[in-house]
């Protein structure tokens, strides 16, 4: 048959998550994006009838075929359900080798794959053909001109229109900045619910400190404009603003300071909890004047100060911190749209400088196919956290557009359970370490983008040594230790969150250890509730994988016997107290035998250090090179 070149016939069929009324709100406006690409439309609906939907690899009926073959694209109905990534929403339409229309979606792009479909056999998915933003398609001619663009607006526009009167977010105007991000909180009470999402979104935005990190990793001032310590390292004073209040209206005093240092030790639940631990006394000499006491010189009670540990809370605000933060932030949360965004608005009451964005939404993805496009489509302006690398060639030669890369404190570790099953015996421990090939999973999983580190230890702390040698990639060495291990035979069982470089990097840990004499079991826990209980509270794992953003975090991880990898040792413990109380020398010398150590012991495997990767429109400014806290602070966030 032949066809006009520049017309694109698609294809939109009600299904499981999209009924017709949505489909009637989605034709439209698909053959107006269209247009707007410089093709002529003809963008019609189907309807299966009953429950059924579009499957891969499913011959259709008769008048199915009958319509895709005069069709390029068929866009479905799977956007309710959670096991469907955005990017499969795009269903390439193909003739098989028998003759018969099947249902296609493009693998995401630079991977090709193979996958079983339902009448056996196998189907080879479209391979990118080294043109950016293109999928190869024999049968599909209209759509192999700008694929990759039709796929972003296919899969958005649908999704736009499946949230609207729902979960609909983001603001729009010159005032306004959206922000794609990946982990979601689970509530807003980060003194009792473990993960970073919450710190990330409130800290420093919502949640003020007395000090705070600056982009170079210093303590500069916040809510104290200065400090003193006392000649035996043990008292500090602390000089407050005067005109800060809460965003419930009250002001902050050195009475709520005083009352949020002592809470952390008597309400809060999570790890970091114990940081506060070497606190004696807190008390209020003035509105604005605050005394600590610590029980012995610290070098790191302070740092810890810029965490979260160290926010401010109201003494009046602290009943609903799950549901409605309290603090003396230029921002409150004015919305959460649970599943989809978190937008905060800019105070007018604000004490101190304004920040230039009156509103700013963050807007989660599960899929990093869909975030991209997000940015694309003009969805979103900023990601925040680029979870697919291999995809940054479709900004990085991009005018509207651009890329910052650095470092962070994301360490992504191979968790292994010390303290039971098969991975209690340290040769076990050792094998795994020696099995896995971290420059070909880092090249593998994550585009090569990243630095190997071979320890919980960031480049940008002062105690940082390369440790990448003390494990080297050796296959034999790791299939003599296990033997050895009388552990041969047992099934690891490797518990993954469901971010997306975990479930990335999964697969190739999982290959290459089974390639060296294990058994490895697989299986994705929903990030955050599922994993945090199973995982993180219960230890109920073998192996997992994790990336702790949390800064200066060897201790919170490793150094205590409860901690979720179970890791108990006295000598590791004892390093880190010395290096506490001691010279700022002694504490930099006993902070790399504390690294070294837990690298001999295998406590974990560090598998690679998580880059900052991070795309924006070209007129955004503030934005970081390097992560060096908890948080995303959005208080230096422009438009120029």
């Amino acid at each position: 048959m032949t066809r006009d070149p520049e017309v694109v016939r698609l294809v939109v069929i009600p299904g499981d998550g999209i009924g017709p009324e949505v489909v009637a709100a989605t034709v439209p406006t698909l053959r107006t994006a269209l247009e707007a690409e410089g093709h002529r439309p003809d963008v019609t609906s189907y309807d299966w009838g009953g429950e059924r939907y579009l499957r891969q690899g499913a011959a259709m009926p008769a008048d199915a075929a009958d319509l895709v073959r005069k069709t390029d694209a068929v866009l479905f109905g799977a956007v309710g359900r959670p096991d469907v990534p955005e990017h499969e929403h795009l269903v390439i339409v193909r003739e098989n080798t028998e003759g018969e229309y099947v249902a296609r979606r493009p693998a995401p792009y630079g991977r090709p794959r193979r996958q079983r479909h339902h009448g056996g056999g196998d189907i080879r998915r479209p391979a990118h053909d080294g043109k950016p933003g293109m999928v190869r398609m024999r049968y599909t001619r209209r759509l192999v001109r700008g694929t990759g663009t039709l796929a972003a607006t296919f899969a958005c526009l649908l999704l736009a229109a499946c949230s609207a009167g729902s979960t609909a977010s983001g603001g729009t105007g010159k005032n306004a900045l959206n922000i794609g991000l990946t982990a979601e909180p689970a509530n807003f009470d980060f003194t009792k619910t473990e993960g970073a999402a919450i710190s990330q979104a409130l800290l420093y935005n919502v949640y003020e400190n007395l000090v705070k990190l600056d982009q170079s990793g210093k303590i500069r001032p916040q809510l104290a404009t200065s400090w003193t310590l006392s000649k035996d390292r043990k008292t500090y004073t602390f000089h407050l603003v005067k005109n800060a209040r809460f965003s419930n209206g009250a002001p902050f005093t050195a009475k709520d300071a005083a009352f949020s240092i002592e809470r952390v030790s008597s309400d809060w639940t999570i790890a970091q909890k114990a940081q506060m631990d070497v606190v004696d006394t807190a008390r209020a000499v003035s509105p604005t004047e605050l005394k600590v006491t610590l029980k012995r010189p610290s070098n790191d009670w302070l740092y810890r100060m810029t965490t979260r540990v160290g926010a401010m809370f109201s003494r009046t605000g602290v009943d609903k911190l799950a549901t409605e933060p309290v603090g003396t932030g230029p921002y409150a949360v004015r919305k959460w749209n649970r599943g989809d965004s978190i937008t905060l608005a800019r105070r007018h009451d604000y004490w101190g400088r304004e920040p230039h964005f009156a509103s700013v939404t963050l807007k989660y993805f599960k899929d990093p196919t869909a975030m991209n496009n997000a940015l694309l489509t003009g969805t979103i302006n900023v990601i925040g956290t680029m979870q697919s690398p291999d995809s940054l060639y479709r900004f990085a030669n991009n005018p509207k557009y651009k890329v910052i890369e650095g470092t962070t404190n994301g360490e992504v570790i191979l968790s292994l359970n010390n303290g039971s099953g098969p991975l209690k015996h340290p040769k076990v421990r050792q094998a795994v370490r020696y099995a896995i090939d971290h420059k070909a999973l880092m090249d593998t999983c994550w585009a090569g983008r990243g630095k190997l580190i071979g320890s919980m230890v960031p480049p940008t702390d002062p105690w940082y040594q390369n440790l990448t040698n003390e494990y080297p990639y050796n296959r034999d060495k790791a299939r003599k230790l296990l033997e050895e291990s009388g552990q041969a035979g047992r099934t690891l069982r490797l518990r993954l969150p469901t971010l997306p470089y975990a479930t990335a990097c999964g697969t190739v840990v999982k290959s290459q250890l089974e390639q060296a004499g294990f058994k490895v079991k697989l299986d994705q826990l929903e990030f955050p509730a599922a994993w945090l209980t199973t995982v993180f509270k219960n230890a109920d794992y073998d192996m997992s994988i994790i990336s702790h953003v949390e800064p200066r975090d060897m201790q919170a991880v490793f150094g205590s016997k409860t901690s979720y990898t179970r890791y108990d040792s006295p000598e590791f413990r004892a390093l880190l107290k010395k290096a506490d109380q001691g010279t700022q020398q002694e504490q930099i010398t006993a902070m790399r035998a504390a690294a070294r150590l837990l690298s001999k012991d295998a406590a974990a495997d560090w598998l690679f250090l998580l880059p900052n990767l991070m795309v924006a429109n070209k007129d955004i400014t503030g934005l970081p090179v390097n992560t060096v806290s908890e948080s995303l602070d959005l208080t230096g966030l422009g438009r120029s």
